[in-house]
């Protein structure tokens, strides 16, 4: 019965953003984000004990400087807000993760580390303004389901993600596959970019 009340839920919600276009493209982005956020998981665990030789603490890390970028996201979204609206912060956090991951495995260690501030941010401002949009433009009878949807992203988007890593790491290698899925993300945002404009 739970289960069947939360496919219901799940439902209602993708019928909410049926009904609010406007709410497409952030959640489109916002699903991708999530998807290569699960990819990264895999992909940066194999660069930093591969190519760059960061031993076991490796991964921790790199994740910590993307913990730092994050925090510079959240700073950045309130003055992107209170200045233009969420639809810049919304192209610029796409187009700062998607560099950020592209670049990643390039060289050595100093510039890992430096890519992950732009992908910490980047992944924030995406996830914050998605999140602050979805009380603005879905209908009040319905915020709670898609709040519910998103929900459900995180733990599916991400999976798939996961599952997708060690192809592309077997396709192209470590830093390959950071490159790919860096480019391939910049380049649906820029696609979308005018939608995000239409937000603001």
């Amino acid at each position: 019965e739970a289960e069947s009340e939360g496919f219901a839920g799940a439902l209602s919600g993708v019928r909410a953003l049926i009904r609010a276009p406007m709410l497409r493209a952030p959640f489109a982005l916002f699903a991708g984000l999530l998807v290569l956020e699960g990819a990264t998981d895999v992909q940066i665990v194999a660069l930093s004990l591969g190519k760059l030789g960061l031993g076991d603490g490796g991964p921790g890390l790199l994740y910590t400087v993307w913990g730092v970028g994050g925090l510079l996201g959240s700073a950045l979204l309130l003055i992107l807000v209170r200045r233009r609206g969420y639809g810049l912060a919304l192209a610029l956090g796409a187009l700062g993760f998607a560099a950020g991951i592209a670049v990643v495995g390039a060289d050595g260690v100093p510039l890992a580390l430096a890519a992950m501030i732009p992908a910490g941010l980047g992944f924030a401002l995406v996830e914050t303004a998605v999140m602050g949009l979805v009380p603005r433009l879905a209908d009040d009878t319905v915020v709670g389901r898609v709040y519910a949807l998103s929900e459900i992203l995180y733990g599916g988007a991400a999976g798939v993600g996961a599952l997708i890593a060690p192809l592309l790491i077997d396709a192209f290698g470590a830093a390959g596959s950071f490159a790919v899925v860096g480019i391939a993300f910049g380049a649906g945002a820029m696609l979308a970019w005018r939608a995000y404009a239409r937000l603001d």
